[in-house]
This record gives C-alpha cells, structure tokens and sequence, in this order.
C-alpha cells in the first residue's frame, strides 16, 4: 500500500505543472512534468 501512496502524492503534486502546461502553455511546467512522468514509468 505504501507504493499507491507514493504514487498518489506524486500525481497529485504534478497537478499544478500539468495545468500550467496544458492551459496556460508553459513550457517549463512540461519540462517538470516530463520528469515526473518518467519517476512515475520506474
């Protein structure tokens, strides 16, 4: 169960990122957000 909670805290921490990305169009947000997308992949 720790693992979901993990995973839980990062999606949730990535949620500002992903907004600033896919609304606002900050590039930057993707750049953090990629990061992110890849400790999720391991």
């Amino acid at each position: 169960m720790n693992s979901f909670e993990k995973l839980k805290e990062l999606i949730a921490a990535t949620e500002a990122d992903a907004n600033s990305f896919y609304v606002k169009g900050n590039k930057a947000a993707g750049t953090r957000l990629r990061k992110a997308y890849m400790k999720l992949k391991t």
